[in-house]
């Protein structure tokens, strides 16, 4: 796979678990119950990181690889206390291959990194640019102009 590729399969297991997150606490709000603000707000947080982090943000890569790792080895732990419970069993392997492949891409794959490097200068860059615009406008309406 490519670099492009990779990310775009990181990103996209972030946003369906976000998606899936908001989802769930939406149903149990319409519902009338309580959601769970965590769960709300870190799977807002995922969606928000996967979209950053296909900008180039390196911090949105650090928080995607801290939380792989995380999910990963929670995912795994509770899938050896799950005794007998075949579907919670399956859906909890899937997770946590999930989160062990994007914490493998993330910190590991050459292909990704060249790619992630590659749209984190155009992300500064761009940054940069606006960032001059802005100041020029500034500098012309403070001339009068």
């Amino acid at each position: 796979m490519t670099g492009k590729h990779h990310m775009l399969a990181v990103a996209a297991i972030y946003f369906i678990m976000g998606a899936v997150g908001i989802v769930s606490s939406l149903i149990l709000l319409a519902a009338g119950a309580a959601p769970s603000l965590w769960n709300a707000v870190w799977s807002l947080c995922y969606v928000v990181g996967a979209y950053y982090f296909l900008m180039g943000s390196t911090v949105a890569r650090t928080f995607l690889i801290i939380m792989s790792a995380i999910s990963a080895i929670a995912f795994i732990t509770i899938l050896s206390l799950s005794q007998g419970k075949t579907t919670f069993s399956l859906l909890l392997l899937f997770l946590g291959i999930g989160s062990a492949y994007c914490f493998h891409a993330l910190k590991f794959s050459l292909p990704l990194n060249a790619e992630f490097d590659q749209r984190a200068a155009s992300y500064r860059s761009e940054t940069e640019r606006a960032k001059q615009r802005f100041y020029d406008e500034m500098e012309g309406k403070g001339n009068g102009g």
